[in-house]
């Protein structure tokens, strides 16, 4: 192994560890709808519905609206929003740093949300097992999109060894670091990075119509399956980063220290580095 590597491979096992250490309080990174039913009220809990599109008309009563628009910035590619628009973005919707963060809406915007609290340093996140779909296919009250909410205090602290670089998936030590390709079967075969391992974002989901998730030991065996064991270090990568800021979201899930190459195959590919095809 060379020492470039090998530093890059002690700088994310530290980081991981060090993240565990100070998150021993964290929630679960999955609720159910029953969970957040039981808890809507609690002061703490703030609940966001984020989306590509046009914000739904109804929603969990009480929850936020942050845009998926307000999180990300194509000025030099896709990418995430500079820090202190991100930290406007979640005062807006009324977060603070004590915030018990819930997050439903579409998949991919969700796993972005997820990743930018991530990458911000908060300490309690979590995703709604199935969102709004099963929350009002169990009957549960819905209502309209009220008023904005009182703003939030929040201070970022950043985490910045959870948005990988391309340099760091070039010198990533091989067989310690798995490369996770959240693409098409069709895109992968088409060309991917040398040495990843395919695994589609929609295969986390046992419902991908009501986006259930499969059981936290389903998807540690699909991660370790690919070379992610729990304990070890994945990268995730798509296109743009976010398909893969899903699975980012889902190796988490798994107990599997994880990264998110946002740069993605958009950016290795326009660099011409090399790639292999199926």
């Amino acid at each position: 192994m060379s020492i470039r590597a090998t530093v890059i491979l002690a700088t994310l096992l530290t980081a991981s560890s060090v993240a565990a250490q100070t998150r021993p309080t964290a929630p679960p990174l999955l609720v159910s709808t029953t969970w957040l039913a039981d808890h809507l009220r609690d002061p703490d809990v703030v609940v966001i519905q984020t989306s590509q599109a046009a914000a739904a008309q109804q929603q969990i009563p009480g929850a936020r609206l942050v845009p998926h628009d307000a999180l990300m910035t194509m000025a030099a590619g896709h990418d995430l929003a500079a820090t202190s628009q991100l930290e406007a973005a979640l005062e807006r919707a009324g977060v603070s740093n004590t915030s018990h963060v819930v997050i439903y809406g579409e998949p991919l915007a969700s796993g972005w949300l997820f990743f930018a609290l991530d990458y911000l340093g908060h300490e309690k996140m979590s995703m709604l097992d199935g969102g709004l779909d099963k929350w009002t296919g169990e009957g549960r009250s819905v209502s309209a999109v009220g008023a904005a909410p009182r703003p939030g205090q929040f201070t970022p602290r950043l985490r910045p060894q959870v948005k990988a670089s391309t340099e760091t998936v070039q010198n990533r030590p091989v067989g310690a670091v798995a490369l996770l390709d959240a693409r098409s079967m069709t895109e992968y075969d088409a060309g991917h990075i040398p040495g990843a391992q395919l695994l589609t974002w929609q295969n986390v989901y046992a419902d991908p119509k009501l986006q259930v998730f499969k059981s936290q030991t389903e998807v540690a065996a699909m991660f370790a399956a690919a070379g992610a064991s729990p304990g070890k270090t994945a990268i995730t990568y798509c296109q743009i980063g976010l398909r893969s800021s899903l699975l980012y979201f889902a190796a988490r899930y798994a107990g599997v220290n994880a990264s998110n190459y946002v740069g993605s195959w958009s950016e290795w590919s326009a660099k011409g580095l090399p790639i292999e095809t199926q």
